[in-house]
């Protein structure tokens, strides 16, 4: 698959484990040929930012998908999703939603719904997200 991104002076996105940061005056594109898994840096949360339930259960998926490799965080991931319920009995139906897209191996979109629940929501949004499936972002395709 071929990926557009316009990407601002200073602005990164994570390739995978790699991160690319842009260093010149102006906007630039680049175009990524490849199944490699993408995110902006600025959605990204950092280890040590990690430190709630909500935000290590974040941080563990958007890990899994970064390096597109659930397998061996799996303890990790079960260990943080166990704290979160614990934590917020109200997040149960996201993280068995989250963990159902991750059965079926679609990693970007148990990494939506973390990113969702980190931003909060109208309780109607919040029920939308665990029933409906989430859209894969909207990608500009290379010519």
């Amino acid at each position: 698959m071929t990926l557009r991104l316009t990407l601002k002076p200073g602005e990164a996105v994570l390739i995978g484990t790699t991160r690319l940061t842009v260093v010149s005056r102006g906007p630039c594109t680049v175009i990524l040929e490849g199944n490699a898994p993408v995110m902006r840096a600025a959605e990204c949360i950092d280890e040590a930012e990690a430190t709630d339930p909500l935000s290590r259960y974040r941080y563990v998926l958007q890990e899994i998908y970064l390096r597109n490799d659930l397998q061996s965080l799996l303890l990790e991931y079960i260990t943080a999703a166990s704290r979160l319920i614990a934590a917020q009995p109200e997040m149960l139906g996201l993280v068995e939603r989250a963990n159902a897209y991750l059965q079926e191996g679609a990693l970007w979109e148990a990494v939506r719904l973390g990113r969702y629940a980190g931003r909060g929501g109208t309780e109607s949004t919040r029920r939308a997200a665990l029933t409906e499936p989430t859209p894969m972002p909207a990608r500009e395709r290379a010519n």
